[in-house]
């Protein structure tokens, strides 16, 4: 079976939302929203953690995107959330963050190699 993860889809008072890069691409993927295994408690708090560590934005949750997204080893589950304030510092499995108009989201997730990520 598939683990379950939850993340963000963060959009910023400007209307970009946020993307990570994961180090060296881990896992074929170029960029991709923030998201991570439930480590405890609540699936809301380990979404907002995971931005958190993932980003360093601090975030609020607004509403739960609909569906579950299967990628090859998870299935994830996302809330649109809005930028608190951006910290600046993120943990060592991301290369870099950015902010993307939303017309540029896309382009940038098909750069991912790993194709059901």
């Amino acid at each position: 079976a598939k683990k379950k993860t939850f993340g963000g889809i963060v959009c910023d008072e400007f209307g970009y939302l946020l993307l990570r890069e994961p180090k060296d691409h881990f896992g074929g993927y170029a960029w991709t929203f923030p998201k991570g295994g439930q480590a405890w408690g609540v699936t809301t708090e380990t979404a907002l953690r995971k931005v958190w560590e993932e980003t360093g934005v601090e975030a609020n949750i607004e509403e739960s995107v609909p569906g579950m997204f299967e990628g090859d080893t998870s299935v994830a589950s996302y809330f649109l959330m809005s930028r608190v304030r951006d910290t600046g510092c993120f943990d060592d499995g991301t290369q870099s963050i950015r902010w993307v108009r939303f017309g540029g989201v896309p382009a940038l997730l098909r750069e991912t190699e790993n194709l059901p990520g």
